[in-house]
């Protein structure tokens, strides 16, 4: 039986991130529940953070610092490492660490995104293209590669996101640097399009939204923008082909291929999807991407007896973080769903009691003190242990945590 951690927690959960909203729209929406929580409550941090009257980078206004070890595109879902307090200093070790994805790429179609999100930028003849081309195409991503950020991706230029130069169609500062990533990837399933439901096939569907033609040109020059410091042709596909998303020769709809892929830190799934649709010479981009490992951390408990030697691509996690730590499962995202709901009935109820109060003529000034921001904090923090609670406290690990004394020996925390 694992030792419980010792609270206030400061380390690192995983959670299910779902499709749909960025990795911090996520931290976002779970931050009111570990405010208020006992799991996370240090009077002692409070303290010392209000007497500052500043907020320190990753801290919420309640004293809470929070963070997450490698963000997941919208349309991404899977294991979102968070990172709380003293844990926040140890996510760097995972954004540079090894991570696990299974992606689907649907043929036929680029996109400006690289995957559903964004508008179609070129489609190819994808008639002829088997399983085989694409096994054989995998085989160019194996190993050591190059590659380059996409133009929309959430790295960083002048402190500015490449995706917001992009979507203003603002010229890069400078060209991005190429980088060198590790990969293994393996075709998991080579899925033809469906011609009548029911018959074993897929029903992805290329993206409706398209570019117009002033717009594929600004595309052009941002793509060999981001691309000059390369020495190869920039990955671009011919916009001015146009293919029906129905073959006319077979009436069916491009295949799909779902691959399993381990890639060292920084690099982007969607690129190689990308990229694999270019060497087939028609195109692709990702329906759906799923993270099922990050370092120690799975997607699933079943996971937790698989080996990890596939996991790591012949790397190991930096022995700082990951000896003696045992593998983690993310805690559902079903599970926050819930936590939220009821969270949501509990405010409805406060107010209605505060109300009641009031309208019985209670004095103005103890209703004020009785249901002032810190009163309702400690009172939720007095009720019975919640499932998510008890999720975190099953898959948290914890982190020492240094205490710094100043000259007159109070203890406050860097």
């Amino acid at each position: 039986m694992p030792k419980s951690p010792r609270l206030p927690l400061n380390g690192l959960f995983p959670i299910e991130k779902p499709s749909g909203p960025s990795s911090m729209q996520v931290l976002e929406r779970i931050s009111p529940l570990l405010i208020d929580s006992k799991l996370f409550y240090d009077p002692e941090r409070m303290k010392f953070h209000n007497s500052k009257g500043k907020r320190k980078r990753n801290t919420t206004d309640k004293g809470l610092k929070i963070g997450q070890g490698g963000t997941l595109d919208p349309l991404a879902d899977g294991v979102l490492v968070v990172g709380i307090n003293r844990g926040t200093k140890h996510l760097q070790e995972l954004l540079e660490g090894p991570k696990e994805y299974e992606a689907i790429g649907l043929l036929g179609a680029a996109t400006t995104t690289m995957d559903s999100e964004g508008e179609v930028l070129s489609t190819g003849d994808f008639d002829s293209i088997t399983r085989t081309d694409v096994e054989k195409a995998l085989e160019t991503f194996n190993g050591t590669i190059t590659q380059t950020p996409p133009i929309f991706s959430a790295l960083k230029m002048e402190g500015k996101p490449l995706y917001e130069y992009a979507r203003s169609n603002t010229p890069l500062p400078r060209a991005i640097p190429t980088r060198q990533c590790q990969v293994s990837i393996k075709l998991l399933e080579f899925t033809p399009a469906s011609k009548s439901p029911g018959d074993g096939g897929h029903d992805y569907r290329w993206p409706e939204k398209q570019l117009t033609e002033e717009d594929k040109r600004v595309f052009r020059r941002l793509t060999e923008l981001v691309h000059a410091s390369s020495t190869s042709e920039p990955p671009m596909p011919d916009i001015g082909a146009e293919f029906p998303e129905t073959s006319g020769k077979t009436g069916l709809r491009p295949a799909t291929f779902r691959v399993r892929m381990t890639v060292s830190g920084g690099t982007y799934v969607r690129s190689i999807v990308h990229d694999m649709g270019l060497l087939l010479g028609c195109g692709a981009h990702v329906v759906l991407l799923r993270r099922t490992r990050q370092g120690q951390f799975v997607l699933d408990e079943k996971d937790i007896a698989e080996t990890s030697e596939e996991a790591m691509v012949n790397q190991e996690q930096p022995e700082s973080f990951a000896k003696g730590r045992p593998t983690t499962a993310c805690i559902p995202w079903s599970v926050w769903e819930d936590a939220l709901a009821q969270r949501k009935v509990m405010l409805a109820d406060e107010a209605r009691e505060k109300e009641e109060l009031l309208a019985a003529g209670t004095d103005p000034k103890q209703v004020r003190e009785q249901f002032s921001e810190e009163a309702l904090r400690l009172r939720r923090m007095d009720r019975p242990e919640m499932e998510w609670e008890k999720q975190v406290l099953r898959w948290f690990i914890d982190v020492p945590i240094p205490v710094i004394r100043s000259s007159n020996n109070a203890a406050h925390f860097r």
